[in-house]
Protein backbone atom coordinates (compact mmCIF):
# COMPACT_ATOMS: atom_id res chain seq x y z
CA UNK A 1 0.00 0.00 0.00
CA UNK A 2 1.68 3.22 -1.35
CA UNK A 3 2.48 5.83 1.98
CA UNK A 4 0.92 8.99 1.99
CA UNK A 5 4.57 10.28 1.34
CA UNK A 6 4.36 7.97 -2.28
CA UNK A 7 0.19 9.08 -2.57
CA UNK A 8 1.70 12.73 -3.06
CA UNK A 9 4.11 12.18 -5.16
CA UNK A 10 1.88 10.17 -7.68
CA UNK A 11 -0.60 13.00 -7.62
CA UNK A 12 1.90 15.65 -7.87
CA UNK A 13 3.56 17.51 -10.61
CA UNK A 14 4.03 15.94 -13.98
CA UNK A 15 7.66 17.27 -13.62
CA UNK A 16 10.35 18.57 -11.45
CA UNK A 17 12.84 21.27 -12.29
CA UNK A 18 16.32 20.93 -10.82
CA UNK A 19 20.22 20.24 -12.00
CA UNK A 20 22.01 16.82 -12.89
CA UNK A 21 25.92 16.70 -13.44
CA UNK A 22 26.89 16.06 -16.87
CA UNK A 23 30.27 15.95 -17.90
CA UNK A 24 32.04 19.46 -19.35
CA UNK A 25 31.55 19.91 -22.82
CA UNK A 26 34.95 20.31 -23.54
CA UNK A 27 35.82 16.90 -23.07
CA UNK A 28 35.93 15.50 -26.62
CA UNK A 29 34.67 11.95 -26.89
CA UNK A 30 37.59 9.34 -27.49
CA UNK A 31 38.43 7.25 -30.90
CA UNK A 32 36.25 4.60 -30.22
CA UNK A 33 38.48 2.48 -32.36
CA UNK A 34 41.02 2.59 -29.95
CA UNK A 35 39.15 0.90 -26.86
CA UNK A 36 41.43 1.25 -23.71
CA UNK A 37 43.41 4.03 -24.50
CA UNK A 38 47.50 3.06 -22.31
CA UNK A 39 47.88 6.99 -23.94
CA UNK A 40 44.60 8.54 -22.38
CA UNK A 41 45.48 11.75 -20.31
CA UNK A 42 45.92 11.25 -16.50
CA UNK A 43 42.54 13.75 -16.28
CA UNK A 44 40.38 10.90 -18.84
CA UNK A 45 40.63 8.37 -16.26
CA UNK A 46 38.89 7.54 -12.87
CA UNK A 47 40.33 6.05 -9.76
CA UNK A 48 36.91 4.46 -7.52
CA UNK A 49 37.34 4.32 -4.24
CA UNK A 50 39.39 1.84 -2.46
CA UNK A 51 36.85 0.62 -0.11
CA UNK A 52 39.28 -1.53 2.44
CA UNK A 53 40.63 1.88 3.67
CA UNK A 54 43.26 3.28 0.25
CA UNK A 55 44.07 6.11 -0.87
CA UNK A 56 40.79 7.94 -2.75
CA UNK A 57 42.38 9.20 -5.80
CA UNK A 58 39.98 10.84 -8.44
CA UNK A 59 36.85 10.23 -8.08
CA UNK A 60 33.43 11.11 -10.43
CA UNK A 61 31.81 12.12 -6.83
CA UNK A 62 34.67 14.31 -5.91
CA UNK A 63 34.68 16.27 -8.88
CA UNK A 64 38.18 16.38 -9.73
CA UNK A 65 39.81 18.66 -11.86
CA UNK A 66 41.97 18.57 -15.09
CA UNK A 67 45.79 19.59 -15.60
CA UNK A 68 44.27 23.07 -16.80
CA UNK A 69 41.93 23.39 -13.26
CA UNK A 70 39.11 23.04 -14.87
CA UNK A 71 36.11 20.46 -13.17
CA UNK A 72 34.89 18.13 -14.89
CA UNK A 73 31.38 18.23 -14.11
CA UNK A 74 29.06 20.58 -13.90
CA UNK A 75 25.27 21.00 -13.16
CA UNK A 76 23.08 21.60 -15.69
CA UNK A 77 19.20 22.53 -15.82
CA UNK A 78 17.50 19.41 -16.44
CA UNK A 79 13.47 18.94 -16.70
CA UNK A 80 12.63 15.28 -14.85
CA UNK A 81 9.30 13.74 -15.90
CA UNK A 82 7.36 12.12 -12.76
CA UNK A 83 7.39 8.29 -14.07
CA UNK A 84 3.95 7.53 -12.29
CA UNK A 85 2.30 10.36 -14.38
CA UNK A 86 4.36 10.65 -17.44
CA UNK A 87 5.55 7.49 -17.87
CA UNK A 88 3.65 5.00 -15.76
CA UNK A 89 4.62 1.17 -15.54
CA UNK A 90 4.20 -0.97 -18.50
CA UNK A 91 4.54 1.71 -20.68
CA UNK A 92 8.44 2.13 -21.05
CA UNK A 93 10.77 -1.34 -21.72
CA UNK A 94 14.38 -2.35 -22.14
CA UNK A 95 14.16 -2.16 -25.72
CA UNK A 96 12.59 1.17 -26.91
CA UNK A 97 13.83 3.21 -23.86
CA UNK A 98 16.59 0.97 -22.00
CA UNK A 99 14.90 1.37 -18.82
CA UNK A 100 11.94 -0.19 -17.68
CA UNK A 101 9.91 -0.10 -14.19
CA UNK A 102 8.16 -3.60 -12.70
CA UNK A 103 6.46 -4.87 -9.05
CA UNK A 104 8.51 -7.59 -8.18
CA UNK A 105 7.50 -7.74 -3.85
CA UNK A 106 10.45 -9.17 -1.85
CA UNK A 107 10.90 -11.45 0.88
CA UNK A 108 14.87 -10.89 1.53
CA UNK A 109 15.88 -8.77 4.56
CA UNK A 110 19.72 -9.07 5.06
CA UNK A 111 20.84 -6.19 2.59
CA UNK A 112 23.62 -5.73 4.98
CA UNK A 113 24.74 -9.05 5.78
CA UNK A 114 25.35 -10.17 2.00
CA UNK A 115 28.80 -11.58 1.26
CA UNK A 116 31.01 -9.44 -0.61
CA UNK A 117 30.31 -8.70 -4.34
CA UNK A 118 32.08 -10.61 -6.56
CA UNK A 119 31.94 -13.35 -9.34
CA UNK A 120 32.55 -16.12 -7.36
CA UNK A 121 29.47 -14.89 -5.87
CA UNK A 122 27.59 -15.95 -8.98
CA UNK A 123 26.59 -19.64 -7.74
CA UNK A 124 26.97 -18.95 -3.58
CA UNK A 125 24.03 -20.24 -2.63
CA UNK A 126 24.36 -17.53 0.75
CA UNK A 127 23.70 -15.15 -2.10
CA UNK A 128 19.51 -16.16 -1.94
CA UNK A 129 18.51 -12.66 -3.82
CA UNK A 130 20.48 -13.38 -6.65
CA UNK A 131 17.70 -16.14 -7.13
CA UNK A 132 15.16 -13.08 -7.41
CA UNK A 133 17.57 -10.86 -9.86
CA UNK A 134 17.32 -13.96 -11.91
CA UNK A 135 13.83 -14.40 -11.53
CA UNK A 136 12.73 -10.50 -12.45
CA UNK A 137 15.15 -10.44 -15.23
CA UNK A 138 13.73 -14.11 -16.97
CA UNK A 139 10.12 -12.51 -16.45
CA UNK A 140 11.49 -9.24 -18.07
CA UNK A 141 12.95 -10.22 -21.02
CA UNK A 142 11.65 -12.56 -24.00
CA UNK A 143 14.36 -15.02 -25.00
CA UNK A 144 16.32 -15.57 -22.08
CA UNK A 145 18.90 -18.33 -22.12
CA UNK A 146 20.84 -17.67 -18.93
CA UNK A 147 21.56 -14.71 -16.36
CA UNK A 148 24.49 -14.77 -14.51
CA UNK A 149 24.08 -12.56 -11.54
CA UNK A 150 27.71 -11.21 -10.51
CA UNK A 151 27.90 -7.70 -8.67
CA UNK A 152 25.61 -5.65 -6.60
CA UNK A 153 26.38 -2.38 -4.39
CA UNK A 154 24.27 -1.29 -1.14
CA UNK A 155 23.84 2.04 -0.62
CA UNK A 156 23.37 4.17 1.90
CA UNK A 157 25.23 7.60 2.68
CA UNK A 158 23.97 7.54 6.30
CA UNK A 159 24.55 4.58 7.35
CA UNK A 160 28.50 4.85 5.14
CA UNK A 161 28.84 8.02 7.81
CA UNK A 162 27.68 6.49 10.70
CA UNK A 163 30.54 4.44 11.72
CA UNK A 164 28.76 1.65 11.66
CA UNK A 165 31.12 -1.96 11.18
CA UNK A 166 29.31 -2.96 7.93
CA UNK A 167 30.11 0.72 6.13
CA UNK A 168 32.84 -1.30 4.77
CA UNK A 169 30.25 -2.47 2.36
CA UNK A 170 28.21 0.10 1.92
CA UNK A 171 28.93 2.44 -0.47
CA UNK A 172 27.24 6.13 -0.97
CA UNK A 173 25.38 7.56 -4.05
CA UNK A 174 27.15 8.05 -7.73
CA UNK A 175 26.27 11.81 -8.47
CA UNK A 176 26.95 11.99 -11.60
CA UNK A 177 25.46 11.00 -15.20
CA UNK A 178 27.00 7.78 -16.60
CA UNK A 179 26.57 4.61 -18.24
CA UNK A 180 28.17 1.29 -16.62
CA UNK A 181 29.62 0.05 -19.50
CA UNK A 182 30.80 1.36 -22.91
CA UNK A 183 30.76 -0.42 -26.17
CA UNK A 184 34.55 -2.15 -25.82
CA UNK A 185 34.03 -2.89 -21.91
CA UNK A 186 30.53 -4.37 -22.09
CA UNK A 187 32.40 -6.82 -24.95
CA UNK A 188 35.37 -7.43 -22.86
CA UNK A 189 33.57 -8.05 -19.68
CA UNK A 190 30.73 -10.28 -21.04
CA UNK A 191 34.17 -12.96 -22.14
CA UNK A 192 35.74 -12.02 -18.27
CA UNK A 193 32.18 -13.54 -16.71
CA UNK A 194 31.53 -16.30 -18.77
CA UNK A 195 35.05 -17.31 -18.08
CA UNK A 196 34.03 -16.88 -14.46
CA UNK A 197 31.28 -19.10 -14.68
CA UNK A 198 33.08 -21.85 -15.98
CA UNK A 199 32.68 -21.90 -19.69
CA UNK A 200 36.61 -22.57 -20.38
CA UNK A 201 36.65 -23.57 -23.96
CA UNK A 202 36.82 -19.87 -25.98
CA UNK A 203 35.11 -21.90 -29.04
CA UNK A 204 32.19 -22.08 -26.51
CA UNK A 205 32.56 -18.96 -25.02
CA UNK A 206 32.58 -17.34 -28.41
CA UNK A 207 28.80 -19.36 -29.40
CA UNK A 208 27.53 -18.06 -26.68
CA UNK A 209 28.33 -14.40 -27.70
CA UNK A 210 27.79 -14.65 -31.00
CA UNK A 211 24.10 -14.60 -29.99
CA UNK A 212 22.54 -10.95 -28.51
CA UNK A 213 23.49 -10.44 -24.93
CA UNK A 214 22.59 -7.90 -22.39
CA UNK A 215 23.84 -6.33 -19.11
CA UNK A 216 20.90 -5.53 -16.93
CA UNK A 217 21.06 -3.27 -13.68
CA UNK A 218 18.58 -4.51 -11.37
CA UNK A 219 18.10 -1.26 -9.09
CA UNK A 220 15.66 -1.75 -5.81
CA UNK A 221 15.31 0.48 -3.04
CA UNK A 222 15.36 -1.36 0.44
CA UNK A 223 13.17 1.63 1.98
CA UNK A 224 10.83 4.22 0.67
CA UNK A 225 13.52 6.59 -1.54
CA UNK A 226 12.52 9.77 0.20
CA UNK A 227 15.89 11.56 -0.56
CA UNK A 228 18.95 11.68 -3.47
CA UNK A 229 16.19 9.69 -5.59
CA UNK A 230 17.42 7.91 -9.09
CA UNK A 231 17.32 9.39 -12.62
CA UNK A 232 17.15 7.82 -15.94
CA UNK A 233 17.42 8.87 -19.03
CA UNK A 234 15.14 7.36 -21.83
CA UNK A 235 17.89 5.32 -24.41
CA UNK A 236 16.18 6.66 -27.45
CA UNK A 237 17.26 10.39 -26.50
CA UNK A 238 20.24 9.13 -26.10
CA UNK A 239 23.00 10.13 -28.96
CA UNK A 240 26.63 8.87 -29.92
CA UNK A 241 28.07 12.47 -29.22
CA UNK A 242 26.28 12.16 -25.38
CA UNK A 243 28.86 9.42 -24.60
CA UNK A 244 32.15 9.88 -23.62
CA UNK A 245 34.28 7.17 -22.40
CA UNK A 246 36.65 7.24 -19.27
CA UNK A 247 38.53 4.51 -18.02
CA UNK A 248 38.24 3.23 -14.22
CA UNK A 249 41.13 1.35 -12.02
CA UNK A 250 38.69 -0.87 -9.21
CA UNK A 251 41.61 -2.00 -6.76
CA UNK A 252 41.74 -5.88 -5.60
CA UNK A 253 43.20 -7.39 -2.97
CA UNK A 254 46.60 -8.34 -4.28
CA UNK A 255 47.11 -4.93 -4.84
CA UNK A 256 46.57 -5.08 -8.56
CA UNK A 257 43.99 -2.87 -10.36
CA UNK A 258 41.28 -4.21 -12.69
CA UNK A 259 40.93 -1.93 -15.66
CA UNK A 260 37.41 -1.25 -16.86
CA UNK A 261 35.61 1.56 -18.66
CA UNK A 262 32.46 3.77 -18.26
CA UNK A 263 30.62 6.70 -20.01
CA UNK A 264 30.06 9.87 -18.47
CA UNK A 265 27.05 11.78 -19.82
CA UNK A 266 27.47 15.30 -21.80
CA UNK A 267 24.05 17.11 -21.56
CA UNK A 268 21.40 17.65 -24.37
CA UNK A 269 18.29 19.28 -24.64
CA UNK A 270 17.34 16.45 -26.43
CA UNK A 271 17.26 13.92 -23.53
CA UNK A 272 13.97 12.80 -21.65
CA UNK A 273 15.03 12.20 -17.94
CA UNK A 274 12.80 10.54 -15.78
CA UNK A 275 12.31 9.38 -12.27
CA UNK A 276 10.18 7.72 -9.72
CA UNK A 277 9.51 9.51 -6.50
CA UNK A 278 9.33 7.31 -2.99
CA UNK A 279 9.79 3.86 -4.70
CA UNK A 280 8.75 1.43 -2.72
CA UNK A 281 11.02 -1.94 -1.74
CA UNK A 282 8.34 -3.36 -4.56
CA UNK A 283 9.38 -1.18 -7.42
CA UNK A 284 12.29 -2.54 -9.48
CA UNK A 285 13.68 -0.80 -11.87
CA UNK A 286 15.58 -2.47 -14.62
CA UNK A 287 18.27 -0.37 -16.56
CA UNK A 288 20.12 -1.47 -19.69
CA UNK A 289 23.67 -0.78 -19.63
CA UNK A 290 24.40 -2.47 -22.50
CA UNK A 291 23.27 -4.50 -26.03
CA UNK A 292 25.37 -5.77 -28.22
CA UNK A 293 22.80 -4.90 -31.00
CA UNK A 294 23.35 -2.90 -33.16
CA UNK A 295 20.36 -2.53 -34.80
CA UNK A 296 18.79 0.83 -33.87
CA UNK A 297 17.51 0.14 -30.43
CA UNK A 298 19.11 1.65 -27.15
CA UNK A 299 21.98 0.23 -26.00
CA UNK A 300 22.26 2.48 -22.73
CA UNK A 301 20.86 3.91 -20.15
CA UNK A 302 22.44 7.13 -18.51
CA UNK A 303 21.73 7.33 -14.76
CA UNK A 304 22.38 9.56 -11.81
CA UNK A 305 21.34 10.08 -8.08
CA UNK A 306 20.38 13.79 -7.99
CA UNK A 307 18.78 15.82 -4.72
CA UNK A 308 15.61 16.12 -5.04
CA UNK A 309 14.52 19.69 -3.90
CA UNK A 310 11.32 18.21 -2.95
CA UNK A 311 12.31 16.24 -0.37
CA UNK A 312 11.50 17.23 3.63
CA UNK A 313 14.42 18.10 5.67
CA UNK A 314 13.80 15.19 7.86
CA UNK A 315 14.33 12.80 4.83
CA UNK A 316 15.49 9.14 5.32
CA UNK A 317 19.27 8.68 3.53
CA UNK A 318 18.09 6.88 0.65
CA UNK A 319 18.78 2.64 0.92
CA UNK A 320 19.26 0.75 -2.10
CA UNK A 321 20.56 -2.41 -3.78
CA UNK A 322 21.71 -2.49 -7.97
CA UNK A 323 22.43 -6.09 -8.98
CA UNK A 324 24.15 -6.08 -12.18
CA UNK A 325 23.54 -9.36 -14.46
CA UNK A 326 24.90 -10.63 -17.80
CA UNK A 327 22.00 -12.35 -19.84
CA UNK A 328 21.99 -14.32 -22.44
CA UNK A 329 19.50 -14.49 -25.07
CA UNK A 330 18.30 -17.22 -27.74
CA UNK A 331 18.05 -15.40 -30.51
CA UNK A 332 20.86 -14.77 -32.87
CA UNK A 333 22.81 -11.73 -32.80
CA UNK A 334 21.18 -9.02 -35.46
CA UNK A 335 23.10 -8.36 -38.73
CA UNK A 336 26.03 -5.76 -38.81
CA UNK A 337 26.36 -6.16 -34.56
CA UNK A 338 29.12 -5.86 -31.79
CA UNK A 339 31.37 -9.32 -31.90
CA UNK A 340 34.44 -10.09 -30.25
Amino acid sequence: TPSQFQKTAMNGAPRLDTGLFFLNDRFAPSDPAAGFDERADESMKIRVRDLEGGTEKATASANPRNKAGERMFSRRPVSIANGWVAAPPATTSLDTHAFELRKHPTSFRDWYTLPPAGVEAMNNPQMPYYNEVRAIVAEAIPNVDRVLVFDHNVRNAGRLASGTPDRGSVQGYAGTVHGDYTHASGLVRANQLLTAAGVSDPAERAALLARRFLVVNVWRPIAEVQSMPLAVCDGSTVQPSDLVPFDIFQPLADGSERRGQIYQGKHSSAQRWYYYPTMQPEDVLLLKTFDSAQDGRPRWALHTAFKDPTSPPDARPRESIEARCLVLLKEPQPRGSAKL
